[in-house]
Formats: structure tokens, sequence, C-alpha cells
């Protein structure tokens, strides 16, 4: 997953993780902005990646993710 996103000139700003109910969660904010890719190509990638690792890869804008958190 690094890999990928290392070449796709995107940078990793902080990465957490933790087990919910379970399953296993990792979360990375990453800065897209230097990146020649789309939103789009980006997250369809990281979920081909996540699939042959057999692991569930969601993207989301970092507006939605504060408003969904923001107490």
């Amino acid at each position: 997953m690094a890999t990928s996103v290392y070449e796709k000139n995107i940078n990793i700003e902080d990465i957490s993780q933790k087990v919910i109910e379970g399953y296993f969660v990792m979360s990375m904010l990453i800065d897209v902005k230097d990146s020649p890719f789309s939103l789009e190509e980006i997250e369809k990638d990281l979920r081909e990646i996540g699939e042959d690792m057999g692991l569930q890869v969601q993207l989301q804008h970092e507006d939605i993710f504060k408003s969904m958190h923001r107490v």
C-alpha cells in the first residue's frame, strides 16, 4: 500500500491503527495535492491492492471525515 502511494507522489501525513470490535482498522491521512493522478484513479488502485491483500479500502475526502467525527 505504502509503495503504491509513494509511486503516485502522495505523502502519508499520519497513520493510526486500532482494533474495533475485533476488526483491525488502519487510518491513513494522505496529501494528494502533488499527485498527477485523480482521486478516482488513486481510489481504484488502492482498492485493488487491498483486495489482493484481503483488505477493504475506503477513501474519503478530509471534509467528510471531519464532519462525521465532529463531537
